[in-house]
């Protein structure tokens, strides 16, 4: 038995029916397409690009329309990625976007772990340096990144848990200092005061970027012996992603 949840969210709604706008003047729908193939059966990805300014709390577009700034990111000047897609239990989710970078949804493959997935930023060399784990808090415990069951959140109220923001670093330098950083933040007991406030300091000056995931459909199955808090079975997101215009390569 099962069930499924479903949410109707709107992103960057325009009056008329107009898809967003491009530099060359096309609709939205016209400049998606397939940018990959997924290595998990039954997933695909589309992928768009588009140039935001933020300004008064809302989006400006290329097009000059608004869109409400809860229904997407309100982030500075940015070179904006949207990644669609559509994951089933124990597949792997990854797409490319801005320059060398990679968005995933991790699977929990171990059955040590909750079933689900990890909201992961990595660079495209190296998929083991997790961009967004080191600069998105809270460090301990439940975080957004966590699309599962973990800490007592049922699989229904994962779901519903949307949109879930995040944030991540875009190179090596940046997550090398964040990582230095966060060893030294999360176990303070074993450095001294001026070790923990540099590392405070060191945190503060690392250069993130915002990430939102929207949960735009799914299904649970009902908790069992097994599973008490259910099981994720699929989920239909949108992720959004914002680099920094002056960033090399973005």
């Amino acid at each position: 038995m099962s069930y499924r949840v479903a949410a109707r969210i709107v992103h960057g709604s325009r009056s008329g029916g107009r898809g967003v706008a491009g530099d060359d003047g096309a609709s939205r729908s016209e400049r998606r397409s397939i940018a990959n193939r997924l290595k998990a059966p039954n997933s695909w990805v589309v992928m768009s690009w588009r140039h935001v300014v933020c300004a008064a709390g809302a989006l400006a577009c290329s097009d000059g329309s608004r869109a409400d700034a809860q229904e997407s990111l309100e982030l500075a000047p940015c070179r904006y990625s949207v990644i669609e897609g559509r994951v089933e239990r124990g597949g792997l989710f990854e797409a490319g976007f801005a320059s060398g970078l990679v968005f995933r949804l991790d699977p929990e493959t171990s059955r040590l772990n909750p079933p689900g997935w990890t909201i992961r930023v990595t660079p495209t060399a190296d998929t083991a340096s997790d961009y967004a784990m080191v600069v998105t808090p809270p460090f301990r415990f439940g975080n957004a990144r966590y699309v599962n069951t973990a800490y007592g959140v049922s699989a229904e109220n994962a779901l519903s848990m949307t949109p879930r923001d995040f944030q991540f670093v875009a190179d090596d330098r940046n997550y090398q200092v964040a990582r230095r950083a966060l060893d030294v933040l999360l176990w303070p007991g074993t450095h001294t005061e001026a070790e923990v406030a540099e590392a405070e300091a060191a945190m503060k000056a690392v250069q993130t970027f915002d990430g939102r995931l929207w949960i735009e459909e799914g299904e649970a199955r009902v908790p069992d012996s097994n599973n008490p808090q259910g099981v994720i079975e699929w989920l239909r997101f949108r992720a959004e992603l914002c680099i920094s215009q002056s960033r090399p390569g973005a």
